[in-house]
């Protein structure tokens, strides 16, 4: 069977709503033998679909908008209108970020995790808040990722200029501490409630499962020869506070 060619980005006509990624590297693929703290990008579009005239939403991504659409629209009784797309260099951290964002507006209605209900105002304030994600932070990662690889010399920055980054730092480390505690107490309470059975329907399950673990230690001992084959030294710049 022939592969069909895939679709140049010229394709595509513009979708609603689109904001174009910010002028840079449109893909970020390390070569091999970079240490593991490099990330792989994949860029697309993160789109938003309104499920016909209701306040339901769907969030989803797609290297080609339009051909999604068509696909979704075979399995829904409702018509679908995309009314939001981010263009991305990495659609899977942008449409988790969106995802992330609006976890309290998830539908109930349906057992897939991506559709919202949610108005169109506090929806276009996620979607610009993505947006922005997109320019500050994804954009930008690349080079950040490029910069922990370099070696870095002796010099300290002088202070005075970044203070205000550094204090909304650490003040989003104190809220997501706070958060984790908050996190834990509320899982705490839902386990305990919850005893042996498989979970409380239609809200959480806590089911038994099998996790493979290597142990590393062990491998070493039993088998040194293999260990130090397939160990590699990884060179990574260590972000800390001081």
């Amino acid at each position: 069977m022939r592969k069909r060619p895939k679709r140049g980005r010229e394709s595509r006509p513009p979708a609603a709503n689109q904001e174009p990624a910010v002028p840079g590297p449109r893909t970020y693929k390390p070569e091999l033998g970079l240490p593991i703290c490099v990330r792989v990008m994949a860029e697309g579009y993160v789109y938003v679909h309104r499920i016909g005239d209701l306040n339901l939403f769907k969030v989803g991504r797609s290297v080609d908008v339009e051909r999604r659409a068509r696909d979704h629209a075979t399995s829904n009784h409702e018509p679908l209108a995309l009314v939001h797309t981010i263009e991305s260099v990495d659609a899977s951290q942008c449409e988790k970020f969106l995802k992330d964002r609006l976890r309290l507006q998830q539908s109930r209605q349906s057992p897939a995790r991506e559709f919202y209900e949610i108005d169109d105002e506090q929806l276009a304030g996620e979607v610009a808040r993505a947006r922005e994600y997109e320019r500050v932070v994804l954009a930008r990662r690349p080079e950040v990722d490029r910069l922990a690889e370099a070696e870095t010399d002796e010099r300290m920055l002088p202070a005075e200029p970044y203070r205000e980054a550094f204090q909304r730092l650490q003040e989003a480390h104190h809220a997501a501490d706070c958060a984790k505690q908050e996190l834990e107490r509320a899982e705490i309470e839902l386990k305990l409630a919850i005893g042996t059975a498989s979970g409380i329907e239609g809200l959480v399950s806590w089911k038994t499962g099998v996790r493979h673990r290597l142990d590393s230690a062990a491998l070493k001992e039993a088998e040194p020869a293999i260990y130090e084959r397939f160990a590699h030294e990884q060179r990574c710049r260590m972000f800390r506070i001081l």
